[in-house]
């Protein structure tokens, strides 16, 4: 059915071009309203217009048609909302004609002036005096629901004022943004794979970025004490519902602080965004209470004490390996196991907002170690539903200790003979050389806060446009 629809669109097509008509006229629709402006100003249910002789323009996409008794009704949908149209052939003498419209097929995009009036069941409906077509649908649309549609199209709505959110607790905290380079001479700020590409005008191989950890770092050394950066970066790694080789990350970091004040800062931050997020969603807006402060704060020690019983700083790793869902392997580290045991029975227990801090020092390069305990590093992660959403530290801002981190983190790696490139970036402990601040940093995946906020299954469903 489908295959011949879009045969008959396209044989009208052609007609239409034969009697010079175009199927994709230019026009400008100055004078337009937006279908919720007219709703909002009637209501939706309104018994009675405040004026019958009101005449107003609409434009939108055609979404259903229907006949009843000689006249024809289309349901239009525009960015806004949807509206009905009432279109009569025998329309009075005077009036502009309502053939453009009538000749119209669902998906195509139109233009329509009538009145308003309010229908048999209380509607809104819109007596069409003149339509025409603004750009024709040689396909005919898909067969997604319109309860799918809306929903994609409030998903994306949400991620907008999610942004806006989050940009506007950063600016009224003083923060300032900076946008860091994407292709880097060097893949650091995590340990992760990179993208590689080439670059022809200088003939070498160059990373898309995997964090603007480093760069944001170098800003703070420079002076600039509350930098952040909320862009795309790109991990050439594994796909999963929680996974997507690009991302959206808002990264930051704060002169002056700790990974104290950075807990409280990704906490307030949070809370706000969901409170302006989930406000503008009535199937949702509950849901921000989920988020207000305070939050749930513990140790990754006594987390896992809590779950396994055993005290990760005092059990050998036969104790942990007893506790891991599957064997160890040979080469398998403490902190490796903490952090296997942490992710798969502490992690997934986790479902209200919980700040779990202190991580193995041995996994973090770039973090100052722990004041008390020195196998740990000051460091946390939040975790929401299961999943964690971000990250922060006190950041490490010795360059002698950081460059043998950098060369000790380096022979590991070679030594597994693993191919992921750990840099040995020389730009950046020479900044830290000429004097940094203390500071602590934060990292949010801007598309994993929005699944916990909306309640979403998967990163693909929160993603404007999917590509892999």
């Amino acid at each position: 059915m489908s295959v011949r629809d879009e045969r008959r669109r396209r044989d009208k097509v052609t007609q239409m071009r034969r009697c010079g008509i175009s199927p994709f006229p230019q026009i400008a629709l100055g004078s337009r309203m937006m279908i919720m402006e007219l709703l909002e100003r009637h209501g939706s249910r309104a018994e009675q217009m405040t004026d019958p002789r009101e005449c107003v323009h609409l434009a939108g996409r055609l979404i259903a048609r229907r006949r009843d008794a000689g006249t024809t009704y289309f349901d239009l949908r525009d960015g806004s909302g949807a509206v009905q149209l009432r279109a009569r052939a025998d329309i009075a003498p005077g009036e502009a004609s309502t053939a453009g419209i009538l000749e119209c097929d669902v998906g195509d995009i139109v233009g329509v002036t009538g009145h308003p009036y309010i229908a048999d069941r209380g509607d809104i409906t819109i007596d069409v005096v003149s339509g025409s077509l603004i750009a024709k649908a040689l396909k005919p649309p898909p067969p997604a629901s319109d309860a799918r549609r809306d929903g994609r199209c409030n998903l994306i709505a949400a991620r907008a004022r999610m942004l806006a959110a989050i940009r506007s607790w950063l600016a009224s905290n003083g923060f300032i943004e900076v946008e860091t380079p994407i292709l880097q001479r060097l893949a650091g700020g995590a340990s992760a794979r990179p993208f590689v590409t080439h670059h022809n005008a200088l003939d070498r191989d160059v990373f898309l970025r995997i964090s603007s950890e480093l760069h944001l770092r170098r800003c703070v050394a420079a002076g600039m004490e509350r930098v952040y950066d909320l862009g795309r970066c790109f991990r050439n790694e594994g796909i999963s519902r929680r996974h997507s080789p690009e991302f959206t990350m808002l990264e930051w970091s704060v002169a002056f602080t700790d990974y104290r004040d950075a807990a409280d800062h990704i906490e307030s931050l949070i809370a706000y965004v969901a409170q302006e997020t989930l406000s503008a969603m009535p199937d949702r807006a509950g849901a921000s209470e989920t988020f207000s402060r305070p939050w749930r704060r513990t140790t990754l020690r006594d987390a896992v004490a809590a779950e396994t019983g055993i005290d990760i700083l005092d059990a050998d790793m036969s104790e942990l390996a007893q506790a891991l869902p599957e064997k160890a392997s040979a080469r398998m580290s403490w902190a490796e196991a903490v952090l296997k045991i942490y992710s798969t029975l502490v992690e997934p227990q986790l479902e209200s907002p919980t700040i779990v801090f202190d991580f193995p020092l041995e996994v973090l390069p770039l973090v100052k170690q722990h004041t008390r305990t020195p196998s740990l590093a000051e460091s946390f992660d939040v975790v929401v539903r299961a999943m964690e959403i971000g990250s922060g530290a006190s950041e490490l801002n010795d360059p002698e200790e950081q460059w043998r981190r950098f060369v000790e983190q380096r022979r590991a790696v070679d030594s597994l003979g693993a191919d992921t490139p750990m840099p040995h970036d020389r730009d950046f402990v020479t900044a830290l050389e000429y004097g940094a601040p203390p500071s602590s940093g934060v990292g949010i995946g801007v598309d994993r806060l929005l699944m916990a906020l909306t309640a979403g299954g998967a990163i693909r469903d929160v993603l404007t446009l999917p590509e892999t």
